[in-house]
């Protein structure tokens, strides 16, 4: 091999180690830019994160909260609204003594949804689907009494469908009035995120409730004395749509939790076994 044949190996090794401290020279200092600004966005940002930890654990117990003081009022949480701002909007009316209002927007909002709300039952009820057009054009005309009677009764239906249950029935447990629906689900094995969305159905309602503790929940229809015609004043816009919210929370976001809590039921004891 000649002197020159010897020679280009070592002169491109030589190229390229001088290209890579070029790289190096200019790359280092980059990434040390890089890792500063890094370190530096993890301090500013550490504040938010914890911020939104405790938010993230507070989570359950503030959506459980604020469907106990819808149901007090016979409300129920409408499918697809905005979830942090509504609890949010819930949270500042009630510690402000504005329910008044809240039962207003709560209304205009049920009716901006009521087509998208009766096309959903239908479609996940088809053996109810005459039902729910009878109930939903009554509230359309104005008349109340019908849709709120129509869609009280599919209430229990849509919950038995769903868990074995009717929604409304009641019994004593350790001297503590509950839904029967409670140890149902305690049966399930709910997660704390289930428990938190099927909060209705486990610790009860105004319009559930019996007629010793109906005086407590003025402001909520009751079903037993409207069923039992003991209650001749509840026909309203602002009542019919409060049993529409609970036809519409049972059927869509009930009935997924439950389908959820079930499957990871079995899912349970099929590891189990």
């Amino acid at each position: 091999m000649s002197n020159e044949e010897r020679k280009q190996p070592n002169d491109n090794v030589q190229a390229l180690a001088s290209a890579l401290r070029d790289l190096g020279q200019q790359l280092i200092p980059r990434v040390q830019a890089f890792e500063r600004t890094l370190r530096e966005l993890v301090v500013a940002a550490k504040p938010y994160l914890i911020n939104l930890v405790e938010n993230v654990k507070a989570l359950p117990a503030r959506t459980a909260n604020v469907q106990r003081i819808l149901a007090r009022r016979g409300w129920f949480i409408p499918p697809k609204v905005p979830a942090m701002a509504f609890l949010k909007l819930v949270e500042e009316h009630s510690a402000n003594g504005r329910m008044k209002e809240l039962d207003e927007l709560m209304t205009k909002y049920i009716d901006s949804q009521l087509s998208e709300i009766e096309e959903d039952l239908i479609a996940r009820y088809p053996n109810r689907a005459a039902l729910f057009v009878e109930a939903f054009k009554a509230h359309r005309i104005e008349m109340y009494a019908s849709s709120i009677t129509v869609l009280l009764s599919q209430a229990d239906g849509i919950c038995i469908d769903s868990l074995g249950q009717k929604f409304f029935s009641m019994e004593t447990v350790a001297g503590v009035k509950q839904p029967k629906t409670k140890k149902v689900i305690e049966a399930y094995g709910a997660g704390a995120l289930q428990e938190m969305m099927l909060e209705p159905l486990l610790s009860g309602t105004g319009m559930g409730a019996g007629e010793k503790e109906q005086a407590s929940y003025a402001d909520s229809p009751n079903r037993h004395t409207v069923m039992h015609g003991i209650d001749t004043t509840y026909p309203s816009k602002i009542n019919s749509a409060k049993v529409i919210s609970l036809v519409a929370y049972l059927g869509s976001t009930a009935q997924r939790t439950i389908k959820e809590m079930k499957l990871g039921s079995e899912n349970d004891t099929g590891d189990a076994n």
